[in-house]
């Protein structure tokens, strides 16, 4: 099926793509491209509105154009893909950063951008739900499109087989929420 890359770049008649693994595309070979913009991921027209971005691995690429006009943006990013684009200015955990007291609370005043895996979103959407005081304070930040996310599924083996039991066992958001569709389960 097809792939979600994040674009790292557009000029001079080219569009330069982040992947994770480069071996699957030769040197010079034409790909079939479908550009589609995540709802909601642009950045806020009031260039008052403060911005926090919070990126994973080559999530982070989606941020490199927000930088330009918003240097005064708060972008948190883990992983070794997102150190190499950033120069290494990433954190261990996100998540984890998040909770500190003074990001806390840009988070209730900004718009807030996640880019990533299913299984980081949902870390960060915890962490940020703490931060905010809550899930129904992170659900009107939502609404209020305040937090919005550009989420990759978690990746799954073909040969995977799982059991409707075990998917029924997978829907409590302290353990892990599974969902299928289309033939495919995804860890939320």
């Amino acid at each position: 099926g097809p792939h979600r890359y994040a674009i790292s770049s557009v000029g001079d008649g080219r569009i330069e793509l982040t992947v994770p693994d480069a071996t699957a595309f030769r040197t010079g070979a034409e790909v079939p491209v479908e550009l589609v913009s995540p709802p909601g991921f642009s950045l806020p027209h009031d260039p008052s509105v403060p911005v926090v971005m919070l990126a994973e691995g080559v999530g982070v690429a989606a941020f490199l154009a927000f930088l330009q006009p918003r240097p005064d943006a708060l972008l948190l990013a883990e992983g070794t893909v997102a150190a190499s684009l950033l120069d290494g200015r990433v954190v261990d955990r996100v998540d984890d950063a998040l909770r500190e007291p003074s990001i806390a609370a840009r988070l209730r005043d900004a718009r807030t951008y996640v880019s990533g895996g299913a299984t980081f979103a949902r870390r960060v959407m915890d962490a940020a739900a703490d931060a905010v005081g809550g899930r129904d304070a992170l659900a009107d930040l939502i609404v209020r499109r305040r937090y919005v996310q550009d989420v990759l599924p978690a990746r799954s083996s073909p040969a995977s087989v799982v059991d409707r039991s075990d998917l029924a066992l997978h829907n409590d958001p302290k353990q892990r929420m599974w969902t299928a569709i289309g033939g495919r389960v995804y860890d939320l």
